[in-house]
């Protein structure tokens, strides 16, 4: 009977510590959320797409949200560059006799009031899977953003924050998640890949280390060689959603500041 209540009382103070860790970290969850979400804005983009197939064309015009971050007060924001111009990954997975053109005809930044600020691409990386944005006009105000050189880190099975954007049916609202790393790669260059959520729209969502600190942010890497080598029904060896780390942005964004050689 002794060693019947001793682990019942055993289990008990295990599962009282898991939840008491669990509510941790929740509620560093919750304070992180409120600390970045204005840094986590809606990104509107118009473009103009041509798809080629065989020879025969059409064309199609298409409005998208995406979402994105803003990186410094003046409103710089990284996004995805597939979101934004799918044009990229079409060709690295679409097979042959297949071409995408994309003509972005209008970027808006979308805060998290509502308000919106015209924008501009200043910068592309297709490896990267990048695209650097900036206000048309000087905002009228300092822009709450996320500071790329106060880098986070994590190992595999550490858990991360992932804050994105939903659609304006859910009135763009915060959504907040915490998972774990799933996985690190460290060739040819070092990303995470963390479980994703229902939520396609998670790409280009930042991913927070359970310090605060921003781990990075969700981009789409596609292997070379089209639908054929897609290998799997789920798509798994053509393209995979993966964390670009903070240095990696940070280079990034230094870049577009960097003068020409």
């Amino acid at each position: 009977m002794r060693t019947i209540i001793t682990a019942a009382a055993l289990g008990w103070a295990l599962s009282s510590y898991a939840w008491a860790q669990d509510a941790a970290t929740s509620e560093a969850g919750r304070q992180l959320a409120k600390k970045v979400a204005d840094a986590i804005v809606t990104v509107r983009v118009a473009t103009k797409m041509t798809m080629t197939f065989e020879g025969e064309s059409s064309n199609q015009e298409r409005k998208s949200e995406s979402q994105g971050l803003v990186v410094d007060a003046e409103g710089s924001t990284i996004v995805p560059l597939s979101n934004l111009d799918p044009s990229a990954l079409f060709a690295a997975i679409g097979g042959e006799g297949m071409s995408m053109k994309t003509d972005i005809t209008d970027v808006k930044l979308v805060r998290s009031d509502g308000t919106e600020i015209d924008a501009k691409i200043v910068l592309r990386d297709k490896d990267l899977d990048l695209a650097l944005l900036v206000p048309t006009k000087q905002p009228a105000a300092p822009l709450a953003f996320v500071n790329l050189a106060e880098a986070g880190s994590a190992e595999a099975l550490d858990p991360v924050f992932v804050f994105s954007r939903l659609g304006r049916v859910a009135n763009r609202a915060l959504y907040h998640r915490v998972t774990f790393i799933g996985s690190v790669i460290e060739r040819p260059r070092k990303r995470y890949v963390v479980e994703m959520g229902q939520l396609s729209s998670e790409v280009g969502s930042p991913v927070f280390d359970r310090t605060g600190k921003l781990l990075g942010l969700i981009t789409l890497r596609a292997a070379t060689g089209g639908a054929a080598d897609a290998g799997d029904a789920t798509g798994r060896n053509s393209v995979l959603p993966m964390v670009v780390p903070s240095v990696d942005l940070l280079k990034f964004v230094s870049s577009a500041a960097a003068p020409a050689k």
